[in-house]
């Protein structure tokens, strides 16, 4: 469904039908400093002769149950930049009525989620939802996260993820719909997919994982002998000789999880040309000498067991960028960094 805000209205439009309702504001203007953003969703770079003025802008938006909701937050001139003030609404618009409302005002820090017949919410530290069958709002649980930031919610049968972002770290952690408790697994998801209410699959520092929530462990998805399998095969589709390919196989390499779409992982592909033994100069002046690729990035998808594993690209696609190497007060050395790249339209994938 496209979104547009513009002369004051929200409008949404799908298949040559649109739907209208007072946006109550306008588009986020652009900010300057990220510790305002809510969410993420109010950062850009702002020129220094933009005018800063109180305004009020829609910050988040949820479509579900044949209605759509949307938050406005309020943004005062705070110096050179905007700061939040605690005057912020969430309206509600009927798709088959066509008449909208406000269910709630006050502090508010949005992370708008429709499931089944309710709608839920941030307000800061807390999680709270809008029954939307008897028209009542209530405060489901506290946490200790960050007040002024986006906390991700997805909600399940069992369970409420969501984000606890703090000072120094971050922690996917939920709320046990049935007995009413949080819990902390402490580990950071910062890309995750939900399988189902027990599976979640998210991005690690060097490795995917699958993680089960009910005994609160993790392994990881492809194993050793899989990642090679994936390596080999991303360096057969760059032409690289087999017997070079353990040359790909370090820590430098990597495959990390980017996207989930149609019952499909998709995971972009980073093959680093790596010699233990040798400095990083020597690396690519043998790299080069080979007649081998320093980098070469593509991305593969997989179903969700870790099988059926292809590329999604063809030889076509391949992009070469050539760059001499020159280090600062070093004369130039003799070799030339190699990339190859193949990507094609899902590159990014959103869930």
């Amino acid at each position: 469904m496209d979104i547009k805000i513009e002369n004051g209205k929200i409008i949404f439009s799908e298949n040559n039908i649109k739907y209208s309702f007072d946006a109550h504001g306008e588009y986020p203007r652009p900010s300057i400093m990220p510790a305002i953003s809510v969410g993420g969703k109010h950062l850009s770079n702002r020129s220094e002769d933009i005018k800063i003025e109180k305004h009020t802008a829609v910050q988040d938006i949820a479509i579900g149950n044949n209605m759509a909701a949307w938050y406005t937050q309020e943004f005062l001139p705070d110096g050179a930049d905007y700061k939040l003030s605690k005057k912020a609404s969430i309206y509600i618009g009927d798709f088959s009525t066509g008449k909208e409302k406000l269910i709630y005002k006050g502090e508010c820090y949005g992370d708008l989620c429709f499931y089944e017949n309710d709608l839920f919410f941030n307000i800061g530290n807390k999680v709270a939802v809008y029954h939307l069958n008897s028209g009542e709002s209530e405060i489901l649980f506290k946490h200790s996260g960050i007040k002024k930031s986006g906390i991700d919610l997805h909600i399940t049968p069992k369970r409420i993820f969501f984000q606890h972002w703090t000072h120094s770290n971050n922690n996917t952690m939920w709320y046990d719909r049935e007995t009413q408790k949080l819990i902390n697994p402490h580990f950071d998801g910062s890309v995750m997919f939900f399988l189902d209410d027990e599976t979640i699959i998210y991005k690690g520092l060097n490795h995917t994982w699958i993680y089960d929530t009910n005994s609160m462990k993790k392994k990881c998805f492809f194993s050793n002998k899989d990642r090679n399998k994936i390596i080999e095969m991303v360096g057969m589709f760059f032409d690289i000789p087999k017997e070079h390919i353990n040359k790909y196989t370090s820590s430098w390499t990597k495959i990390e999880l980017n996207g989930f779409e149609n019952g499909r992982l998709y995971f972009k592909c980073f093959l680093d040309y790596f010699e233990e033994s040798s400095s990083f100069e020597d690396d690519q002046r043998n790299c080069h000498s080979l007649g081998l690729p320093s980098i070469a990035q593509t991305q593969i998808s997989c179903d969700l067991s870790g099988k059926n594993i292809i590329i999604e690209a063809d030889k076509s696609d391949i992009v070469i960028e050539e760059k001499p190497y020159n280090t600062l007060h070093m004369e130039k050395f003799d070799f030339t960094m190699v990339t190859k790249k193949a990507f094609r339209d899902k590159q990014e994938i959103n869930e």
